[in-house]
């Protein structure tokens, strides 16, 4: 892996983390999931 492509898990996990934070859907992999 390189850099980068670490960068933008990182980039992706937080976005993740901030959105079941919001009490928002997250889009993972095409597929919908919705955390209470």
């Amino acid at each position: 892996m390189t850099r980068t492509e670490l960068q933008e898990l990182y980039n992706a996990y937080l976005g993740a983390e901030l959105a079941v934070l919001k009490g928002k859907s997250i889009m993972l992999n095409g597929q919908s999931m919705t955390m209470e």
